[in-house]
């Protein structure tokens, strides 16, 4: 079982009035995030009502671009290692299995050579940190990012319907479009 929980923590009421370039400059929406690999999470998420102060970090629709760009890569590569942005060295890693399998691990990696916030090859000095191989299907990760992806999508537009035009949203659905073509050419 593969479960991504996301929360916009922003405020409505500004969101409603921001155009499409005022998303784009804004950079991302905050809130929390948390991907739950059968009992294993990353991430942080409740539901519950927010304290007073309380804010969220996570920079939601870079999550779900980068995990839609490592489903993309997960057609030709067997490895892929996502970093999470927020953490200086800490890595989400993906080892495909007979091409529908993956083991999902956390691991830490203090050299980030330039700064690829994805890469597909292995590195020569890790160490796995909270857990590892976590086990999932390939399809069961692709269903739940698009369909998580398109929820978010769905919960800004519901929010403010002028920000389907920004250049965030935009470029999120065309990583959409493009992994349910890739599936499409791999059922052919």
């Amino acid at each position: 079982m593969f479960e991504i929980k996301f929360r916009i923590i922003e405020d409505e009421a500004l969101l409603k009035e921001w155009d499409a370039i005022t998303f784009d400059s804004e950079g991302d929406l905050e809130g929390f995030f948390a991907l739950k690999f059968n009992n294993k999470c990353y991430g942080y998420y409740h539901d519950n009502v927010l304290k007073d102060g309380e804010v969220g970090f996570e920079l939601i629709t870079q999550w779900f671009e980068n995990l839609i760009k490592v489903s993309i890569m997960l057609k030709n590569s067997n490895y892929v290692a996502l970093s999470d942005i927020e953490s200086y060295n800490t890595w989400i890693e993906f080892k495909l299995i007979n091409k529908d399998n993956l083991l999902i691990s956390i691991i830490e990696n203090d050299k980030k050579d330039g700064f690829n916030a994805i890469v597909t090859t292995k590195f020569k000095e890790y160490s796995y940190s909270e857990w590892r191989n976590a086990s999932i299907t390939l399809e069961e990760f692709e269903e739940e990012v698009i369909s998580k992806a398109e929820s978010y999508i769905n919960c800004i537009i519901n929010i403010n319907p002028k920000l389907i035009e920004s250049k965030r949203i935009i470029n999120l659905r065309l990583l959409i479009e493009t992994i349910n073509n890739a599936k499409a050419d791999s059922v052919k």
